[in-house]
C-alpha cells in the first residue's frame, strides 16, 4: 500500500523538482546577465581622470562610474563677447535654420580657422585646431560659447618640453575667418575721431583724409573705403 502512494506521488514530485529547476536556472541567468552587466567598456578610446566607484561596489542605475576623457579629440569651448563677434560675423551669408541645426553646413558658412595656444613660461605652446560648433548664448555673461577640436592632442606630447593638452589647462583661442576683399586694415591708433586718417601727399604734406570705418577689433581698424593699398 505505502509502495502504492509513493508510486502516485511521483508526478507531483517531479512537477515541484521541475518547477524548482526552473526557477533556479532563472536565478542562475538573471546572475550571469549581472555578472556580464560588471564590465563597462568606453565607446571610445579615453583618458581616465577620475573613478567613483571601488571594486565590489554595488551600482545603481544613473549612477556615476568615471570621468573618462576621449584622446581622439580635445574639445575647447571659449566664450567671445558679443561685440568680438562684429568684425568675425560681418559680411557673411545669412543662415537658415537647417544651416544652424547642421554642424557641416554651420562650419562651411562661418569658414572660421582655429588655434589654440598655452602660454608657458618662455615659451608659448599652440595647437592647430578645427571649428566645431556655437553653443547657446550664457546671458549673464553676454558671450557665446565657441567649441573647437583639436585632433589626437597626445600624438605630439613630449615630457619636460610639450604636454599634452588635457582638460584643466587655461588655453586661448584664436578665430580668424576669411580675407575680405574692399576692405583696409590700418593701426587703430591712426583713426581719429573725426573719422579721417592722417596720410602724406605727394609734396609729403599732412593731410586729414575722411574714411568710412567698417569696425575695430584689438589695436586695428578695418575700413570700407576711403584709403587706397599703399597710402603713405
Amino acid at each position: 500500500l505505502a509502495l502504492e502512494q509513493s508510486v502516485e506521488l511521483l508526478p507531483t514530485r517531479r512537477s515541484v523538482l521541475e518547477k524548482q529547476r526552473a526557477a533556479e536556472t532563472a536565478r542562475l541567468e538573471r546572475a550571469q546577465l549581472d555578472v556580464s552587466r560588471c564590465r563597462v567598456t568606453a565607446p571610445f578610446d579615453g583618458r581616465v581622470e577620475s573613478l567613483s566607484a571601488e571594486k565590489g561596489q554595488v551600482i545603481g542605475a544613473g549612477e556615476t562610474l568615471a570621468t573618462v576623457h576621449a584622446v581622439d579629440m580635445a574639445e575647447v569651448a571659449a566664450p567671445f563677447g558679443l561685440g568680438r563677434l562684429s568684425g568675425l560675423m560681418a559680411g557673411r551669408a545669412r543662415l537658415t535654420l537647417e544651416d544652424l541645426t547642421l554642424d557641416e553646413a554651420f562650419q562651411k558658412a562661418l569658414g572660421f580657422e582655429a588655434r589654440v595656444s598655452l602660454h608657458a613660461p618662455n615659451r608659448t605652446i599652440e595647437w592647430p585646431a578645427r571649428f566645431l560648433r556655437v553653443e547657446a548664448v550664457r546671458a549673464d555673461t553676454r558671450t557665446v560659447p565657441f567649441v573647437v577640436g583639436v585632433e589626437h592632442p597626445y600624438e605630439t606630447a613630449g615630457p619636460g618640453f610639450r604636454p599634452p593638452l588635457t582638460p584643466g589647462l587655461y588655453v586661448a583661442v584664436e578665430l580668424s575667418g576669411k580675407s575680405r576683399p574692399g576692405t583696409l586694415v590700418i593701426p587703430r591708433s591712426a583713426l581719429r575721431g573725426d573719422g579721417t586718417v592722417p596720410v602724406c601727399d605727394e609734396q609729403d604734406r599732412l593731410q586729414f583724409v575722411p574714411v568710412e570705418f567698417a569696425y575695430a577689433q584689438g589695436d586695428v581698424a578695418v575700413l570700407r573705403s576711403g584709403l587706397a593699398d599703399g597710402t603713405r
